[in-house]
């Protein structure tokens, strides 16, 4: 009994070999990579977006340590490369509503969107300066600097 059974699963798995159209096969493996394509973006956008608040938090440090620091123009090239990754994430967005319309899920897809929320309430915080260029509002950047000195402090009571 077990072997007709052995030859009914063969013959059911060899239809299925038999039957698949070499052209199907290449269309969903182009669909799937282009899904894992997708995947890669978004987490290029999360490094990308991770080492800039990195470059910000750096530069907020050393302006806590040091006030006469500040440059404006940092908080211009912040400003720029913020609008410049929404920018990118629109497309990304658009990318990723093809995978889910094929039914794939998207790794990092979560993580993606709340960064995009953060950076979108990051770039409302900027104002114009004189120039007419975006500057961080000065309150803002007393509340980062600040923020900057809270857990340096927390751990000098600790030792």
């Amino acid at each position: 009994m077990s072997s007709n059974l052995n030859l009914e699963i063969a013959r059911a798995a060899m239809a299925s070999y038999h039957g698949i159209s070499t052209d199907d096969v290449m269309k969903d493996h182009h669909e799937a990579m282009d899904c894992r394509n997708c995947e890669a973006f978004i987490q290029l956008g999360i490094n990308a977006y991770n080492w800039l608040m990195r470059a910000d938090c750096a530069y907020r440090q050393a302006v806590y340590d040091d006030p006469s620091c500040y440059d404006a123009a940092f908080d211009a090239v912040i400003h720029e490369s913020l609008k410049q990754w929404l920018g990118e994430s629109q497309r990304a967005e658009k990318w990723v509503a093809v995978q889910v319309k094929r039914g794939f899920g998207i790794d990092g897809l979560q993580e993606f969107r709340n960064i995009c929320s953060e950076v979108r309430s990051i770039l409302g915080s900027f104002e114009d300066d004189s120039r007419g260029g975006k500057v961080m509002s000065r309150s803002l950047i007393v509340l980062r600097d600040t923020s900057l000195a809270e857990p340096y402090e927390q751990a000098a009571e600790v030792f």
